[in-house]
C-alpha cells in the first residue's frame, strides 16, 4: 500500500520522498518550517511526488480520486469535505509544469492535521 502525500502530513511519511528532493533540488531542512515555503524546489518535489504515486496520469490530467483515497488512508474526511476537494481537483487544469501544482494545493487548504 504506497502512502498518502500531501502538504498536511509528514514529510518523512511521504513515498518516494529520497527521489523526489533529489529530482527537484529541495533538501529534507526545507519540509521543517510549516507552513513550508512555496519554492520552486517544493513545489516541483509534489510534482514528483503525484506523478510517481499516480495521482497525475501521463497526459497532466490530475485524478482526484487517486489523490483522495491517498489523503484518506492518513486522516478522516466528512463527506462535504471529500465532496468539495473533489470538485475543486476536477476543476485542475492540466500540470505541465511544476508551478501549476499549486492549483492542487489550492484546493488541499481544508485539510487540516
Amino acid at each position: 500500500m504506497v502512502s498518502s502525500i500531501g502538504p498536511h502530513m509528514p514529510p518523512e511519511k511521504w513515498p518516494y520522498f529520497d527521489v523526489c528532493l533529489k529530482e527537484s533540488g529541495a533538501s529534507a531542512d526545507d519540509f521543517k518550517e510549516r507552513p513550508f515555503k512555496t519554492t520552486h524546489e517544493i513545489i516541483c518535489f509534489f510534482k514528483c511526488a503525484y506523478d510517481k504515486v499516480g495521482a497525475i496520469d501521463k497526459d497532466g490530467k490530475i485524478k482526484p480520486d487517486v489523490l483522495i483515497k491517498q489523503i484518506k488512508e492518513r486522516m478522516e474526511l466528512s463527506a462535504d469535505v471529500e465532496k468539495s476537494t473533489l470538485d475543486c481537483l476536477g476543476k485542475v487544469p492540466k500540470i505541465s509544469v511544476c508551478e501549476d501544482i499549486k492549483e492542487i494545493h489550492e484546493c488541499l487548504k481544508v485539510l487540516k492535521h
